[in-house]
C-alpha cells in the first residue's frame, strides 16, 4: 500500500508546486504595476520596492494554496483516470479511497500548517509591509498622490494637487 501511496503523491505534489507557483504569480500580477510605479515614475528606490516584495508575496500564500491545492487534486486524478490507472487499481482490489488517502493527509498537513501561519507568520509579515510602505511614503511624500485627484490623509486632511512635476514638486495644491 505504500509504493501506491508513493506512486499517487509524485504524481501529486510536483502539481501541487507547480499550481502554487502559477497561482502566487498571478497574484503578484495583480501588484507588479503598483509596483513598477512606484520606481519608475515615483522614483522609489529599488531596494525599497523589493522589500515591500519580500513583505507582500507571504500574503498571497493562504489565497494560492487552496487554489493550487484543488487543481492539483484535479491534475492529479483526472491524469490516473485518463491512463486508466484507476480502472486498473481498481479491477487489482484496490479501493480509490486508498488512492485519495495520501492527498488527503498531505492535505491536512497543509492544512494544519496554514493554521499557525495564518495566526503566527501572516500578521508579521502584514506588518511589515505596511511599515515598509510608511516608510517609503514618509521619504517619498507624493508616492500616494496623484495629480488631479483628491486624496484624504488621516481623518482630517484632504489634498487636491493639480500637477506633480518630476522631481516631486507640486503645483496648484489645495488643503482642506
Amino acid at each position: 500500500m505504500w509504493a501506491i501511496w508513493w506512486y499517487v503523491l509524485q504524481e501529486y505534489l510536483p502539481l501541487l508546486w507547480s499550481g502554487l507557483l502559477v497561482f502566487l504569480t498571478i497574484f503578484f500580477l495583480d501588484k507588479i504595476f503598483a509596483l513598477v510605479n512606484l520606481i519608475l515614475i515615483k522614483g522609489v528606490e529599488f531596494s525599497a520596492v523589493f522589500n515591500l516584495v519580500f513583505a507582500l508575496v507571504p500574503t498571497f500564500l493562504p489565497l494560492a494554496l487552496p487554489l493550487a491545492v484543488l487543481v492539483a487534486c484535479l491534475l492529479t486524478f483526472a491524469r490516473l483516470s485518463e491512463d486508466n490507472e484507476l480502472t486498473a487499481f481498481r479491477a487489482s482490489g484496490i479501493r480509490v479511497m486508498n488512492l485519495i488517502t495520501p492527498v488527503l493527509l498531505a492535505v491536512f498537513s497543509i492544512s494544519i500548517i496554514m493554521v499557525f501561519y495564518n495566526a503566527a507568520l501572516m500578521p508579521e509579515t502584514h506588518f511589515l509591509y505596511k511599515k515598509i510602505y510608511a516608510e517609503i511614503k514618509q521619504r517619498h511624500p507624493t508616492v500616494h498622490l496623484e495629480p488631479q485627484t483628491v486624496v484624504s490623509v488621516g481623518n482630517r486632511f484632504k489634498f487636491y494637487v493639480d500637477t506633480i512635476a518630476a522631481n516631486g514638486q507640486m503645483h496648484n495644491v489645495v488643503i482642506y
